[in-house]
């Protein structure tokens, strides 16, 4: 449940962003047409439905995410992991300046930002806050783009509509980058004439309290956001820690190893430098991280809702097990990897099945010798 929802939020997030990225994207015709379509792009989350959807979305995308780092028993993951977890603990701190601006300052003061009073902060008053919007921008997009990558490859539709989604990946950052700076252009025009400045000013600044307040929640927000990060690391390092005893694992290929539990077995794999598949990252969707227990299955837990989900999908017998799913116990385990450690999304769906079998898996390690 709590993966489905944090899968629904960051959804919802990512939908706001591209809806404000195509929206930017129409400053390549001109600041006004910018302005004009705002309400085609963005009429329903100016909304109080959706503005209490964006932030509770993003409240709860946070929290479940800081609530996965303190569940994880090991920061050593692939490269993807790594990206998208170091990307998503900066969108926050960079972000929530901009909220303050746009929702929650207009919602102080009862005024409403324009693109030409928020250009002209970004490009006449603070171009390097400008460039930190960007920066943010660039960061949420690949963090999304991540994310949803991740759930979509182990679809059985996903590679009909790759070759039309992945352009788009680089194209609408793009075109909303370009807009931006064409509309930019406009408003740095615009404010030379004291009218349009004194116009800016008046939006920005309705009054003077507001920006110290506006500053002093920035404070507060961040030094909130970097204490509430630093107590989740430190009480993940003390669950991993404590009561920690030996497990010995030993692969069917020959591999032994000797580690700590409280890890799972596909945790045990990438620790060791054993490559191990898992086209979902280790959320237990995709069944590509399945191992037949050879011995010592009294040392796994019981299979829990996602685990039996999935293994109901692909159908492999009585001893497998997701091993990103299973925290043995301390002992001795023997397992056997039943697919690639490479294995790609496209062999996930051959023939029209939910997922890889057995002798399928055989079949692909045969062929990548």
């Amino acid at each position: 449940m709590t993966k489905r929802v944090r899968l629904i939020t960051g959804i919802i997030l990512f939908t706001f962003l591209t809806c404000h990225l195509l929206n930017l994207s129409f400053g390549l015709l001109s600041l006004q047409a910018l302005d004009d379509s705002r309400g085609l792009f963005l009429w329903f989350w100016a909304t109080n439905v959706g503005i209490a959807l964006l932030v509770g979305s993003m409240v709860v995308h946070l929290m479940f995410g800081l609530t996965a780092l303190y569940r994880r028993n090991t920061l050593k993951m692939n490269m993807t992991d790594t990206v998208q977890l170091i990307l998503g603990l900066f969108i926050f701190p960079l972000l929530f300046g901009h909220l303050l601006g746009t929702v929650i300052g207009p919602m102080l003061t009862d005024t409403r930002q324009t693109y030409f009073s928020i250009l002209t902060l970004f490009w006449v008053w603070d171009p390097g806050l400008g460039l930190k919007q960007v920066l943010v921008t660039v960061i949420a997009w690949i963090h999304g783009c991540m994310g949803l990558v991740i759930w979509l490859r182990i679809q059985s539709w996903w590679s009909r509509v790759a070759g039309f989604v992945y352009p788009l990946v680089v194209a609408i950052p793009l075109l909303a980058l370009l807009g931006m700076v064409e509309a930019g252009k406009q408003v740095i025009e615009l404010n030379k004439t004291s009218e349009f400045a004194a116009l800016a000013r008046s939006k920005l600044v309705p009054n003077d309290g507001i920006i110290e307040t506006l500053l002093n929640l920035q404070q507060i927000a961040l030094w909130s956001y970097f204490t509430v990060l630093v107590a989740v690391l430190l009480a993940r390092y003390y669950r991993v820690r404590k009561g920690r005893s030996s497990l010995a694992v030993t692969y069917a290929d020959g591999k032994k190893l000797q580690t700590a539990t409280g890890l799972t077995l596909l945790e045990v794999s990438r620790m060791n430098g054993i490559p191990h598949a898992s086209l979902c990252g280790g959320k237990g969707r995709c069944g590509t991280c399945r191992v037949r227990v050879l011995d010592g299955g009294d040392l796994l837990p019981e299979i829990g809702e996602v685990e039996r989900k999935t293994l109901d999908r692909v159908a492999d017998g009585p001893d497998v097990r997701l091993a990103c799913q299973v925290v043995p116990r301390s002992g001795a385990i023997e397992i056997e990897q039943l697919l690639p450690a490479y294995v790609q999304p496209k062999d996930l769906h051959r023939a029209g099945t939910g997922g890889l079998g057995p002798d399928d898996g055989g079949a692909l390690s045969g062929a990548a010798k």
